[in-house]
């Protein structure tokens, strides 16, 4: 980005009282975008959902209540999350974890959730960096997430609820008919 441009977002970070570190490495074209090592779970990966035994092993504390602005939608036995675009937006409530070992896990997790690399060229999941809210503080951190990018399919139902424990795996089933 331009100088300039840098600087308007910037100064938007700091007047939000966001870490400019994020920026600063995607300024740089840095991978890591000197993210930490949060994660922010929405559906499967969740305590007692299907894939969080994935997760289980490399936690190194969590889960804490957290809230993130996007859409919820489902494929029947997992949902996707989308963020920005025309839709109208909600909160959408997950759990937040800190990770240990975060290089391996991803590498574990970008598989088992289908991520795509990270240029957001296709539609499908991408873990990328997000903001969200701490449901009991209201304090915004950064972290990742896994996140649909493009259209979504047909098929799909939005999740008006905000939360996949809210719709539940029985019921989702029943938002795609």
């Amino acid at each position: 980005p331009s100088r300039r441009y840098l600087g308007i977002v910037s100064k938007g970070f700091r007047s939000c009282g966001l870490s400019r570190a994020a920026l600063s490495a995607a300024a740089r074209d840095q991978r890591d975008f000197g993210i930490d090592t949060r994660l922010f779970t929405y559906g499967t990966l969740m305590r007692g959902e299907s894939r969080h035994r994935y997760l289980a092993t490399c936690v190194e504390n969590g889960p804490i209540e957290a809230e993130i602005f996007g859409t919820l939608h489902s494929f029947g036995d997992y949902p996707a999350l989308k963020i920005g675009g025309k839709r109208r937006v909600a909160l959408v409530s997950g759990e937040l974890y800190r990770l240990k070992n975060q290089g391996e896990l991803f590498k574990e997790l970008d598989r088992i959730e289908g991520a795509l690399e990270h240029h957001h060229r296709d539609a499908g999941f991408y873990r990328t960096p997000v903001q969200f809210g701490i449901t009991e503080t209201g304090r915004v951190r950064c972290g990742w997430a896994y996140v649909w990018w493009g259209d979504l399919p047909r098929m799909t139902k939005r999740i008006r609820e905000g939360g996949w424990r809210g719709i539940g795996v029985e019921r989702a089933a029943l938002v795609l008919h």
